[in-house]
């Protein structure tokens, strides 16, 4: 009797023990959100990201003018209560214009990063897998974009096709790719040995069929960073372009372009109202972009027992 009733509360202890296992199972999903959770920094630069997309959005609720109207009889004014950071030398409300601004710069910076990572994933990912020919073009290539200057290369591209923003938002991953698409083929190289693939090329699939359903998959973590990373650099590409005069051209309102008034060198030193705002946004996104990022490779590293 007593050997049963210790069999029982052991098949007892056994069942609570597997019920707590799964109970404690995670999707993939939840635990590299629980990761990117952990990780503060990363979490308060996406939710400073979330404020500034949604201000952006909503620049037609939050703003209190127009960003292109003019009020000749405040012009160059300081902060104040009616101009909350005061306006330009057109009169055009400061605050107004860099709310705007936010919708370009943003809509430019992820939609550029967007369409480099899905280049350089292509390219990246065919040459890697392909290997041989295929691959030795591709990364000669490559290495000759990568050699020539970004800034230069720009501005070519832009004095010949012109400026605007659907041109940039071509122009700017037309010079990204390149080290999107090696990274991706590192990551192929590695995976493509992997026993899955090896076992998916002993019962038949094909190429392409491995590739989608294997490869890319398990090689595309690093390619994410990376592309979340870029979105920072294409804000600051955009920022530089406009503040030659080669961007997004006026009266239609960017960071960068709100930038070129200092150009001008009173409104450099005394009038910093006009360019400061946008100055800020665009090292406050790009810092909190690379928080993003870098809590993205702590969530999805596989490594990591947080």
């Amino acid at each position: 009797m007593t050997n049963s009733v210790s069999g029982h509360t052991k098949s007892f202890e056994a069942a609570s023990a597997l019920q707590g296992l799964r109970v404690k199972a995670e999707s993939p999903g939840r635990r590299a959100l629980r990761r990117f959770l952990h990780h503060r920094i990363a979490t308060v630069g996406a939710i400073i990201l979330i404020i500034m997309t949604l201000s952006a959005i909503g620049a037609p609720l939050i703003s209190r003018y127009s960003p292109d109207s003019i009020d000749l009889d405040n012009r160059a004014a300081p902060p104040s209560w009616e101009h909350w950071l005061g306006t330009d030398r057109l009169g055009r409300d400061v605050w107004s214009r860099t709310i705007y601004g936010g919708r370009v710069s943003l809509a430019i910076g992820f939609s550029a990063a967007i369409l480099t990572g899905i280049i350089g994933t292509v390219i990246g990912g065919i040459a890697g897998f392909l290997r041989g020919v295929v691959d030795a073009v591709v990364m000669r290539i490559v290495d000759v974009i990568m050699t020539i200057p970004n800034i230069l290369v720009l501005l070519i591209l832009v004095m010949y096709i012109g400026p605007g923003l659907e041109k940039l938002m071509i122009i700017l991953p037309a010079m990204s790719w390149p080290g999107t698409a090696r990274l991706m083929r590192g990551q192929v190289l590695q995976v493509r040995e992997a026993d899955y693939v090896m076992a998916s090329r002993c019962l038949g699939y094909p190429n392409w069929r491995i590739m989608l359903a294997h490869v890319l998959p398990n090689a595309f973590v690093p390619v994410l960073v990376s592309v979340t990373m870029a979105v920072g650099g294409v804000i600051m590409s955009e920022a530089g372009l406009s503040f030659l005069g080669l961007g997004v051209m006026p009266p239609t309102s960017t960071w960068g372009n709100m930038l070129n008034q200092a150009t001008n060198i009173q409104v450099l030193q005394e009038q910093v109202w006009m360019w400061l705002p946008p100055a800020l946004l665009i090292t406050l996104t790009t810092l909190c972009v690379n928080f993003v990022g870098d809590g993205l490779r702590d969530a999805l590293d596989p490594r990591q027992i947080i």
